[in-house]
């Protein structure tokens, strides 16, 4: 979703007080009242002008002293506002930035791909005409969840709280029986699931990983997702499947291959608002190694390059901000589907930890313009 971010307040600061036009005036008044007097003095000889004109010269001296003293005390407290407006907005920036910052900690992950959809230490992509990349025909429920929960039961033993568990979109009791048998052959407890949840992956990532953040469920969630046709059906998207294990909510500093940011959506037209205010409020999207993007989102990757260079010359001046490289996401995966946001994100997952850098998105899918940022966690190899 969007995010709805209250604009700063307005803060005038007060013009620098001018004091020329000032002593020239009083000069000028105290010179004329001084030959006015020594004029009529010399004229009249009367003693009683000498003491009305030193009367005149000092009600005038009392005068602008007043006046300069209100000016002060008006420019004092104008000042004192504005450095307060400014305190709020930079108060009220830091938290915004701590929200936007704030996002999901994978604790480990695990994934089924094609051969033809490389890894990033492999430094390949293939140059396709959006081909669906296939893997061999549909294995047993048994065989899938083996394949993706074994190479985290290390991870599920040292959770200390509940687990949620998201299973694929085609959840049924089989497929809760299949889970389950797996979970106990891999000497795992059941009593540690709090719940099963379905239908989950329905939900594009950006809105999952939204709700997930803002909702009060505290418990550490599983998520298993698959995008693999049944035997008899034809291969119109890439296959895959994957398993992310995701640290419980206010967790505090926890043990983490990556973390997923906070993502904010919108739509074309709201991509320069967007952009400008992913790269205010989330540090992590400013220094980036790999830019991420599909076809329909070309400009606005464009628009989000053009802008974090110049945030960062403004930064340093001195410096030549280096352009991200570009990954272009059918290149790697091939005939997008519905489940491209998430099989991207595991892609940048695994290019986050092989950079050692954060990796940004923008993903254009199902009307839905995202912006996101994926930082690499501890460093578990």
């Amino acid at each position: 979703m969007s995010w709805d971010i209250p604009l700063p307040y307005v803060v005038s600061h007060p013009a620098p007080l001018q004091w020329n036009g000032w002593w020239l005036g009083l000069s000028l008044l105290v010179m004329l009242c001084v030959a006015g007097g020594c004029s009529l003095w010399f004229w009249l000889k009367d003693p009683l002008i000498l003491l009305l004109t030193f009367g005149a010269v000092i009600t005038i001296t009392m005068l602008f002293l007043g006046i300069a003293g209100w000016r002060l005390f008006s420019y004092g407290v104008n000042a004192e506002h504005a450095e307060s407006m400014e305190q709020q907005n930079e108060w009220h920036q830091a938290k915004w930035q701590e929200w936007a910052q704030s996002g999901l900690n994978i604790i480990d992950f695990s994934y089924i791909f094609p051969a033809e959809i490389p890894h990033p230490f492999e430094h390949r992509t293939l140059v396709n005409n959006e081909v669906a990349f296939s893997l061999p025909s549909r294995p047993p429920l048994l065989y899938l969840f083996e394949e993706l929960l074994a190479p985290l039961t290390a991870s599920f033993r040292m959770l200390r709280g509940p687990l949620d568990v998201y299973l694929p979109c085609n959840d049924d009791e089989s497929t809760r029986r299949a889970f389950a048998l797996t979970w106990e052959k891999l000497g795992l407890s059941l009593s540690a699931v709090s719940d099963f949840f379905s239908g989950a992956v329905t939900n594009p990532w950006a809105d999952q990983t939204t709700q997930w953040l803002n909702d009060g469920n505290k418990n550490a969630k599983l998520l298993i997702f698959f995008q693999w046709p049944e035997n008899d059906e034809p291969r119109i998207h890439t296959d895959g499947a994957i398993a992310w294990l995701i640290a419980a909510n206010e967790s505090g500093s926890v043990r983490s291959r990556c973390r997923l940011h906070r993502p904010v959506t919108g739509t074309n037209d709201q991509a320069a608002d967007n952009a400008k205010l992913l790269l205010k409020y989330q540090t992590s999207a400013i220094s980036v190694s790999d830019q991420w993007y599909n076809k329909n989102a070309i400009a606005a990757q464009n628009g989000l390059t053009l802008k974090r260079c110049r945030q960062l010359r403004v930064q340093n001046p001195a410096s030549n901000p280096p352009v991200p490289e570009h990954q272009f996401i059918p290149y790697w995966l091939g005939k997008p589907g519905p489940a491209t946001d998430y099989f991207t994100i595991t892609l940048m997952m695994l290019m986050a930890e092989y950079r050692h850098a954060p990796q940004s998105l923008v993903l254009s899918q199902a009307e839905a313009l995202v912006f996101a940022t994926v930082s690499p966690g501890e460093d578990i190899s």
